[in-house]
This record gives structure tokens, sequence and C-alpha cells, in this order.
């Protein structure tokens, strides 16, 4: 007996080392690419919320000028409403304006947002189908502006539904200028960024 306890060891030398410990490891942060930064430095903010401001009022204008046009054409007796037909009273300015609407709110969010890159090409898109959409309105509403001033007998209700079919006209002809102030301004910044970003390399 006094041999085995001769050769047993205390406890404290058995476990002397440190018990095992998961090491903490922290987290590196990414370095943001250089294009993003470019773009982020380059973008105008000044005049987005410019364009954005102004093609959120043409479009609210637009829309409600075309919901009073066909408001009117609804309200006309007998059997001379022409809703739904006609290159004036399909809704051109309702769908058109909307899509305009939704480009401006495209454009607000490239402001507040920290990828500019990313946010200006998803605003792209938007006025892209807002310009092509516009112009469609430019025509329907051109055609049927030329075919009513060649009528001679107008009552007065239908001179302030051509009233009202010039004013969109005019304002959708703002809004196909404001869509190209934006694909300028996007070309410069995408230009900018690509000849900064091959000088640093």
């Amino acid at each position: 007996m006094k041999a085995v306890h001769a050769h047993q060891r205390p406890l404290s030398y058995l476990y002397a080392t440190s018990p095992y410990t998961i090491p903490a490891y922290g987290t590196v942060p990414s370095q943001p690419v250089l294009l993003d930064v470019n773009w982020y430095n380059s973008w105008p903010r000044i005049r987005s919320i410019m364009i954005s401001i102004a093609m959120l009022i043409c479009s609210s204008t637009i829309i409600g000028l075309d919901i009073a046009n066909l408001a009117i054409e609804g309200n006309k007796q007998n059997g001379a409403s022409k809703l739904g037909s006609g290159t004036a009273n399909v809704g051109a300015g309702i769908w058109s304006g909307s899509i305009s609407f939704l480009a401006a709110i495209f454009i607000i969010v490239i402001i507040f947002s920290r990828n500019k890159r990313i946010s200006a090409t998803f605003a792209l898109l938007a006025v892209i189908l807002a310009f092509f959409f516009t112009i469609v309105l430019v025509g329907l509403a051109g055609n049927s502006v030329q075919n009513n001033l060649s009528k001679t007998e107008r009552t007065n209700v239908e001179q302030i539904q051509d009233k009202l079919l010039i004013a969109i006209l005019s304002i959708a002809l703002l809004i196909i200028t404001l869509c190209m102030t934006f694909f300028t301004m996007y070309t410069k910044v995408l230009f900018s960024s690509s000849t900064h970003k091959i000088t640093m390399r």
C-alpha cells in the first residue's frame, strides 16, 4: 500500500496547465470598393433633389389633370362620352404619371443611400421606363390636340378638355427634359468614376 501511495501525484500537478480556451477573433471591417467611394463623393446631391422634386410635382399634376379630363368625359350625356376610346380618354396620363412619380422616388433614395452606385442604377432603370412611357403620352396627347384643333365647332366643355390636354402635353415635355438631365448626370458620374479607378491603378 505504501508503494502505491508513493507513486500517486497530487491533483494540482496533473492539472497544472491552463484549460483550453477558444481564441477570440475580431471582425475585420471590409474596405469599401474604390468605385463605390468615387460614386459617393461624385454624385450631385443638390441636382438630384431638384430633379426629383420637379418630377414629383410634374407627375402629380399630370395625374390630376388626366383624372379631371376623364371625369369631364364620363359626365357627358346623350351618348356623347367617349371614355375608354380615343387617344385622349384612355388614362395615359395616369399610368405615365405614376411611373414618373415612382422614378422620382428612386432618385430621392439615391440621396440617402450609402451605396449610390447601386441606387443610381435602379433609378436609371426607372427613369428610362418613365422616359419611354412619357414619350407615348406625348404622342397620344399631341395627336388628340391636333385632331381637336382641326374641328371648327367645339363646345365649352370640349374647349376645357383641349386646355387640359395642352397642359398635360407641356408638362410631359418637361418630364422628358428632366429624364434627359438625369441621363446626362448619371453618365458624367459613371465615366468620372471609371476614369478615376483606372488612374489609381
